[in-house]
């Protein structure tokens, strides 16, 4: 706590400095503290702005003039959060003060000053793993980057199918080629979609993916387990916590490379995924939940189109970190918390989405957001579907359509992906799930029920989903039969969520409202054993 205040007051000074303004004295101590993650010798921006790399000896370097005119206008550096919500662990935004400090010496004519000047400033520390992992997760074979696009998505298959249950108690990502890698999101794919997504890699052990990791049309899900970006590589938990990796679980790696200022010819990249484990269950257990919106239609050529969704989590947790997404129509992302009396709590907000800087902002260790167990959380995502917005596809802009929820290039989304950490203990019996029933959802309320599983990307969601689903066959086979029908007509190519909050909306909910009774009295925990959930008495 006492090293954020001290970052506190050294980087947001309550005015510029006053007097001349000079490089070593001003403005390389911010740039040293906000830029040169990305802004080095072998790293992804195209810049070297470190002061050894910077010849000095006639006037400023080149480049100076458009350092003064990214910041000012907020390009850079890229931090697309705003500070006004919960605080964020490692912020590289610059504050008022700062950016005037940038103006203020361009105005003097970007002085160098004495060397001597130069005070090297407080840095928020990265965590670090403590001692050599335990696995190290590699691509089957390294990948070489299409040239086609500036901009190759692409999802490498990285290790083996664990076998036991692991808990993971650190992780980082290491980029095979710095210069390349624009970021990376690391998923666990859930044991039900394992065999799609290897038919998918194989022998090259990957396949080109944009919207999400999971192949088109596969009916499984996958999460989000832990991402990198230039300067941000690690994720170490408290002491006690650790992240669940199932049994029958695989680990993809979905890479974002940039190739307009890479090396000729490319190289091949291999990132590897390493962790850290327990042997041992732990006191906390870290989950990672999707909260979307999966039923929002974009109107052709809205330029401001908003739209939200309530999802009530069931139980009291500390959120670790959130990640968004929407895709390249995306403009806003917001994440509150709504409390019993109606009032709000900024989580995260990103007033100016960019899809390019898809940032997973952590809390800082003693600061975690603390969510109620009756508090909602409100995801709410601003989208520009104007005909100057749309994407280009061969070369050419494609005119304004109605769009919503999909994987493709030219589809939207609408979810934040939330670490949170609960009691151990609390995952026994798959609360979340359990709190589907009992007083969150009144009795015959499919609606309630189907929005709940909707919103729960966890495999013990989609377990309890299914195990019910396979309980019906004989007490609720009129509406069963209804939804199976719809999911075979309208879902090809739909993932299981996608398809149940979206085109069978209503077949799932006719389904659910015959089938509530049933789980409440505990006639389906037969059905449920593999999820270990019992609803019975």
């Amino acid at each position: 706590m006492l090293l954020s205040l001290l970052l506190a007051c050294a980087d947001d000074p309550a005015e510029p400095p006053a007097g001349e303004v000079t490089w070593h004295a001003d403005v390389r101590p911010i740039v040293e503290r906000a830029c040169l993650d990305c802004h080095v010798a072998g790293g992804l921006a195209p810049l070297d702005l470190s002061y050894d790399a910077a010849d000095w000896e006639d006037g400023a370097p080149g480049w100076a003039g458009a350092a003064v005119a990214a910041v000012e206008a907020r390009r850079m550096p890229p931090w697309p959060a705003s500070s006004d919500c919960h605080p964020v662990a490692h912020s590289r935004a610059l504050s008022d003060a700062e950016i005037a400090t940038f103006t203020a010496w361009a105005a003097a004519g970007l002085p160098e000053g004495d060397p001597l000047d130069f005070v090297a400033p407080l840095r928020d520390p990265q965590p670090t793993p403590v001692g050599e992992p335990d696995l190290s997760l590699s691509f089957p074979r390294p990948y070489v980057p299409l040239t086609l696009l500036p901009d190759d998505y692409y999802c490498a298959v990285v290790g083996d199918v664990f076998e036991e249950e692991a808990w993971v108690t650190a992780s980082r990502i290491v980029p095979g080629e710095e210069a390349l890698v624009h970021h990376v999101i690391a998923y666990l794919v859930e044991p039900a979609g394992v065999p799609e997504v290897l038919a998918a890699a194989g022998e090259a052990g990957g396949y080109t993916c944009f919207g999400g990791p999971l192949p088109s049309g596969s009916g499984s899900s996958a999460y989000t387990f832990a991402g990198y970006v230039p300067g941000q590589a690690s994720e170490v938990l408290l002491d006690g916590d650790a992240r669940p990796v199932p049994a029958g679980s695989l680990f993809v790696l979905q890479m974002h490379y940039n190739t307009l200022s890479a090396p000729d010819p490319l190289p091949a990249d291999d990132t590897r995924l390493d962790l850290w484990t327990r042997p041992e269950p732990p006191n906390r257990v870290v989950l990672t939940t999707g909260v979307a919106n999966y039923d929002f239609v974009i109107p052709a050529g809205d330029p401001n189109f908003r739209a939200s969704v309530d999802v009530n989590f069931g139980v009291a947790a500390d959120v670790l970190s959130v990640l968004g997404h929407l895709h390249t129509r995306g403009t806003s992302l917001t994440v509150e918390a709504i409390h019993p009396d109606g009032s709000s709590s900024c989580v995260l907000d990103i007033p100016r989405w960019d899809f390019d800087w898809q940032l997973q902002y952590a809390f800082p260790g003693d600061q975690p957001f603390r969510l109620g167990a009756a508090d909602a959380v409100r995801l709410s995502c601003g989208w520009d579907n104007s005909a100057s917005n749309q994407p280009v596809v061969n070369g050419e802009q494609l005119p304004p359509q109605n769009v919503g929820w999909g994987e493709g290039t030219t589809d939207e989304m609408c979810i934040a992906f939330a670490a949170y950490a609960i009691p151990y203990g609390a995952t026994q019996g798959c609360d979340p799930i359990a709190a589907c029933h009992g007083a969150t959802c009144a009795e015959g309320d499919g609606q309630c029920v189907a929005d709940c599983w909707e919103r729960s990307l966890s495999e013990c969601g989609l377990c309890v989903a299914d195990g019910v689903l396979d309980c019906g066959a004989d007490s609720c086979q009129l509406p069963g039969l209804g939804l199976v029908s719809c999911a075979e007509t309208l879902c090809q190519g739909l993932d299981t969520i996608t398809c149940l909050g979206g085109p069978c909306r209503e077949e799932l909910e006719a389904y659910l409202s015959c089938q509530d009774p049933n789980v409440r009295d505990g006639s389906c925990d037969p059905w449920l054993e593999a999820c270990e959930v019992s609803f019975g008495p």
